[in-house]
C-alpha cells in the first residue's frame, strides 16, 4: 500500500478566502468588456440590451414576489444589492442574451448581530 503525504496549508492561508472561481468571474467580465455598474453601461452602444436585461430582472422579482420594500428597523444595518450582468453567447461567440442579475452583498453582514440573517431580493427558502 502506497501512503500518501498529508497536504497541509501554511497558516498564514488561514487568513484568506482562497476561492479561485472569483477570479475566474473577474477574469471572464474583463475579456467580455463588461462593466461593473450601470452607469457605466449607459455609455455603451448596447445599453438598450442591457437595459432590458434589468428590466426583465425586476419584472421576474416582482412577479416571484420574493421581496417586499419595509423601512428600516432601528438599529439595523442595511444590506445593500449590487448588479451582476452577463453576455450569454452561443457556441460561435456571437451573444444571444443579456442577462442581469440584483444580488446582496451579504459580505457586509456581522457574526453575532444580523450573520443569521438573510435579506435578498433573489432568497428563496426552497433554494
Amino acid at each position: 500500500m502506497e501512503k500518501r503525504r498529508v497536504v497541509v496549508p501554511p497558516a498564514w492561508q488561514n487568513d484568506y478566502d482562497m476561492d479561485v472561481s472569483v477570479f475566474a468571474l473577474c477574469a471572464e467580465e474583463f475579456l467580455n468588456n463588461i462593466p461593473s455598474n450601470v452607469s457605466e453601461l449607459k455609455k455603451r452602444s448596447d445599453w438598450p440590451s442591457w437595459e432590458e436585461a434589468i428590466k426583465e430582472e425586476l419584472r421576474s422579482l416582482e412577479m416571484n414576489k420574493t421581496w417586499t420594500l419595509v423601512e428600516l428597523p432601528a438599529g439595523k444595518q442595511l444590506i445593500d444589492n449590487k448588479w451582476v450582468f452577463k453576455m450569454k453567447k452561443n457556441s460561435d461567440g456571437v451573444v444571444e442574451r443579456y442577462k442581469a442579475r440584483l444580488v446582496a452583498r451579504g459580505f457586509k453582514q456581522r457574526l453575532r448581530f444580523d450573520f443569521t440573517e438573510t435579506y435578498s431580493p433573489v432568497a428563496k427558502m426552497s433554494t
